[in-house]
């Protein structure tokens, strides 16, 4: 299992323009490392254990900050005001030993964004008062005393992950036209509930039961399913330019036919959907789904299917996890206007000569792969793909071996 950001062990492999980094442990001078190796750095993930290692040169880009550890936030929030001065947003994960005292500095600075994960129940007394933050993550318990304190008429971003029955309460707090952006995952009791929210543009829920009334928020335009969907109620949802349904067992080629008419569709979602196979694809062929359209098909099994994608303009496309051999290469090495596609490094184990024909019909497309070959002195070739953006993973065959490093 590989960290989702890059560390600084990668520093010197990583573009200048990366905008997030996990930066572990911080130690002294790091900061100064970052400053002058990464001057786009937005995010950083961190883990303060020394105060000192706070000192040095500010990074003013960060804007959001995601620390491990809580211990002593009160007296550390001045020299982290001073470390990132352009903060906006603050993670805090396992802040089991957090208190209301912790977080009181917080409040009086006006941070816009707030994530807790695990707090203490009592913490949530530091939200009385506060005229802020709009953009709020919790994984909570009982997220009741928490979204009891939270100023629904400021709210615009909500993310609760809690187990149990939290929509009810988020639309009795919430309802009306502030609230934007709502991510639901965990919740039992997600339904048509949520059309109060009127003002929802884009909402995430795991296997909800039916969402009968949703078709009435006309400026919804991004909705994530984690489970099964209704396939007939997706149908309804004229507006949604974004969808995605994963890890569903129940959606197959007639619920893709269904969601390939919705007008405004540009960016399609259907990953880990054992129901769907390659022929399935060629829904989107007689669909009204507009062009240039983003489409994931992550771990599905498409054997044979990329054929029925030609025509479609698809600008992006995600294949990682998919078996591909040489035909499935050639289809994609003929698709024009594909401005990015990932693939698994398995999947770069299909002959030679499919992969460099591929890697030169998309040059663009494949840009954050990097792909080296050279000779041994046994007459063997060795060929490296690496991707760049995750420096950490590499792949490399010799003579038909694979092997990881």
């Amino acid at each position: 299992m590989h960290s989702a950001q890059p560390s600084l062990n990668h520093l010197a492999a990583l573009p200048s323009d990366t905008a997030r980094i996990d930066a572990g442990l911080l130690q002294p001078k790091v900061l100064d490392r970052l400053a002058r190796n990464l001057p786009g750095l937005a995010e950083l993930t961190a883990m303060i254990d020394d105060p000192a290692a706070l000192d040095g040169p500010p990074l003013p880009t960060v804007r959001r900050l995601r620390l491990l550890n809580a211990d002593g936030l009160a007296d550390l929030w001045p020299r982290l005001r001073a470390a990132f001065p352009g903060l906006r947003s603050l993670h805090l994960v396992d802040p089991t030993r957090l208190s209301a005292a912790d977080l009181k500095p917080l409040a009086e600075h006006g941070l816009r964004g707030l994530g807790l994960f695990d707090p203490p129940a009592d913490a949530a007394a530091a939200l009385d008062g506060w005229p802020g933050p709009d953009r709020v993550s919790l994984r909570v318990a009982d997220p009741a005393p928490w979204l009891g304190r939270l100023d629904a008429q400021r709210v615009s971003w909500l993310a609760v992950h809690a187990a149990g029955p939290v929509a009810g309460l988020v639309v009795d707090r919430f309802g009306g036209p502030v609230l934007r952006h709502l991510d639901l995952r965990g919740a039992t009791d997600v339904d048509g509930r949520l059309a109060a929210l009127t003002g929802l543009e884009a909402l995430s829920v795991a296997s909800p039961a039916p969402l009968t009334g949703l078709s009435r928020l006309e400026g919804l335009r991004r909705l994530e399913i984690d489970g099964d969907p209704h396939a007939l109620e997706l149908a309804q949802l004229r507006h949604l330019e974004r969808l995605a349904v994963r890890g569903s067992g129940r959606f197959d080629g007639g619920a893709l036919t269904l969601v390939a008419g919705l007008p405004r569709l540009d960016w399609l979602d259907v990953s880990d959907c054992p129901g769907l196979a390659g022929s399935d694809l060629m829904a989107l062929q007689t669909g009204r789904t507009p062009r240039a359209l983003a489409l994931a098909l992550r771990n599905d099994t498409i054997g044979g299917g990329l054929v029925h994608l030609r025509g479609l303009g698809i600008r992006r496309l995600d294949l990682r996890g998919c078996a591909l051999d040489a035909d499935d290469f050639a289809e994609l090495g003929a698709m024009t206007g594909l401005v990015r596609l990932d693939l698994d490094l398995l999947a770069w184990a299909v002959d030679r000569e499919a992969r460099r024909a591929l890697l030169a019909a998309q040059p663009d497309a494949l840009a954050h792969y990097r792909y080296s070959s050279r000779p041994l002195p046994d007459g063997a070739v060795e060929e490296t793909v690496c991707d760049a953006e995750r420096p950490w993973i590499t792949r490399t065959r010799v003579e038909g071996v694979e092997r990881d490093r």
